[in-house]
């Protein structure tokens, strides 16, 4: 028997869905959506991890790799029930296009199947021999679409079908776009998404209350008769041994006294908050309202919005924090839990491979005024680590806003991925200027007393190596130290 309320809590953190936080692999072109700034437990990160489909081997990673994962964009919705329904959609979508695929050949496939049905069919002069050529070039391992043969299709061998199903950037920002345009664009009856699905669920919530309510006193009375027959056997005084094999009993005797007790005790609480309704209000005193879960205030306060449930309401200060929420907007993401309290102290090449989880901060975000002023009421805010990665859509909504990702850490990985590449563009350097000194070098003359003496103990051309060439020592040497 199902005796619990099984509504939906309302939203602890009133902002949870607001922003969706988009990560992109380095190497695969993988993207994964997240509703979270951070991962702070393993289970967050399995649960990321399964939005990655298996295309096959080494497809899957066990773990998100701190160096392989970056930020991708981060998308700022008016409302935190938009960006739940664009999340989930969002991943709908990654669903269709892992199993309903469709490749176009390139034009290098064209080319080698034209070659290859040139070299099987040419050998075969009569129709037989076309026939046996046709069935010969369908068993080649090679791609064929049907602009060279209209009877056969595109099929990619199985690490390109992983390599093409890998790279999600392009589809991934294509999908956003298609889904904020359903999102934003008014339905035909001027009643929101948003509206009709508050609306449907105002009055589930509340058909449970009255179900609840309505229970009927026979059931009451025989729930609390079994209860008060439990606990007059869990109180009668037996014998030690007798009690020892009985404790699974009685454990089981305590469970069931604790759910018929807090079914109970919704039954009470709906029929209150059911007369709160219906009725005046006083029937139902504060203190027993006090005493209801957040999910039954939450769904009588719906029912009556004029009214607020607990006298010690603050209407304007939830208005504010409303207002301040709906401005919010993520700020400094993704934080590394190392190297952030100074600005300018460089990151290290080792922070790189070596971070502290996906960078993220589980934390409320700080409000900023500067993206609502001069935007339009139902706009979405797009901030993108590489602004040009936008185009991949064919067009935005018109109530879109892009702007690059002002981003501590994202400056500082540039920093130091362009530190690392002129490191090795001056190691390059370096290595071709010894090169040189190695052919130019030429030992140093000696005093014009030494010089007879010299040219009769003279020895062979010493032979000067690559490593031998950067010996600073090697110029202080003698002709008489020099090795052959």
């Amino acid at each position: 028997m199902s005796v619990a309320l099984r509504a939906r809590q309302p939203p602890s953190k009133p902002h949870h869905g607001k922003f969706i936080y988009l990560f992109t692999n380095l190497k695969t072109n993988q993207v994964i959506y997240s509703l979270e700034k951070e991962i702070h437990t393993e289970r967050q990160e399995r649960m990321l991890l399964k939005q990655l489909t298996f295309y096959g081997k080494k497809t899957v990673p066990t773990k998100l790799r701190k160096d392989l994962w970056k930020p991708y964009a981060t998308v700022t919705f008016p409302r935190a029930e938009d960006g739940l329904q664009v999340f989930k959609l969002l991943k709908e979508y990654r669903m269709v296009r892992d199993y309903a695929w469709t490749f176009e050949p390139t034009t290098a496939d064209i080319a080698k199947a034209s070659q290859q049905e040139q070299k099987l069919l040419g050998s075969n002069e009569n129709e037989d021999g076309v026939d046996n050529g046709y069935r010969g070039l369908a068993k080649l391992p090679t791609r064929f679409s049907e602009s060279v043969l209209s009877h056969y299709t595109f099929y990619p061998s199985k690490k390109e079908r992983a390599k093409l199903l890998m790279d999600q950037r392009a589809t991934s920002v294509a999908d956003l776009a298609h889904i904020i345009t359903r999102q934003l664009t008014p339905p035909p009856d001027g009643i929101s998404n948003a509206e009709r699905n508050a609306e449907r669920q105002r009055r589930k919530l509340w058909a449970k209350v009255q179900s609840l309510a309505a229970t009927p006193k026979e059931e009451i009375q025989k729930l609390e008769q079994e209860r008060a027959e439990l606990q007059k056997a869990s109180a009668t005084a037996t014998h030690a041994q007798m009690r020892n094999l009985e404790k699974a009993r009685m454990k089981r005797r305590k469970k069931r006294i604790d759910q018929i007790t807090a079914y109970l005790n919704r039954l009470r609480k709906a029929r209150e908050a059911v007369a709160f309704v219906t009725g005046n209000g006083e029937d139902v005193p504060e203190s027993a309202r006090a005493k209801w879960s957040k999910t039954l205030k939450y769904i009588v306060q719906m029912q009556d919005p004029s009214r607020p449930v607990i006298s010690t309401y603050d209407r304007a200060a939830a208005e504010a924090r409303r207002q301040a929420e709906a401005t919010a907007r993520p700020s400094n993401w993704p934080k590394s839990t190392k190297y952030d309290a100074d600005g300018e102290t460089p990151v290290p090449p080792k922070m790189l491979t070596r971070r502290d989880r996906i960078a993220l901060k589980h934390a409320e975000p700080q409000v900023d005024e500067r993206p609502a002023k001069g935007l339009p009421e139902d706009s979405v805010l797009i901030q993108w680590a590489n602004l040009p990665d936008a185009q991949f859509a064919a067009e935005w909504h018109a109530n879109v806003v892009h702007e690059p990702m002002e981003d501590a850490y994202v400056k500082k990985a540039a920093k130091a991925y362009e530190r690392l590449r002129h490191e090795e563009e001056a190691s390059s350097e370096a290595g071709e200027n010894a090169g040189e000194l190695a052919d130019r070098y030429e030992p140093p003359s000696l005093p014009s007393e030494h010089a007879a003496g010299s040219a009769a103990e003279a020895k062979p051309e010493e032979k000067v190596g690559f490593l031998g060439a950067l010996n600073p020592m090697r110029l202080f040497r003698g002709g008489s130290d020099a090795r052959p």
